[in-house]
């Protein structure tokens, strides 16, 4: 088979599939409007990411400015202002097994912690 074959059989392919109208059902339509196609497109290709928000600090400070630097590789300057300005994040754009990691780490030590998705 010749290229110059190849080619008017694709145009020939692709003239009589773009003829054809196209259909959307109503159920369709609706999915759409609903965001849940964009919802599922979003849990199947891209991975969530979130956010972890320090809310209050609770009893134990130095117990939670512990875990942030353990968990984070801040320095005690950085993580103790941090823990003094809170509502802070902690942590952003990271996966969702990171984030409830670091959220029961912190609450385990008292803290109150917020995971917001990003993404």
């Amino acid at each position: 088979m010749t290229t110059d074959k190849m080619m008017n059989d694709a145009k020939i392919t692709n003239t009589v599939v773009a003829k054809e109208p196209l259909k959307v059902d109503t159920a369709s339509k609706e999915l759409a409007k609903s965001g849940t196609i964009s919802a599922q497109l979003r849990s199947d290709g891209a991975k969530a990411e979130y956010d972890v928000i320090l809310k209050s600090v609770g009893g134990k400070m130095t117990e939670v400015i512990r875990v942030i630097r353990e968990m984070t590789g801040l320095s005690l300057k950085e993580a103790k202002e941090l823990v003094e300005g809170v509502p802070k994040t902690v942590k952003a754009g990271v996966s969702k097994e990171e984030a409830e990691s670091l959220k029961a780490a912190l609450e385990a030590v008292g803290a109150t912690v917020e995971l917001k998705q990003t993404k």
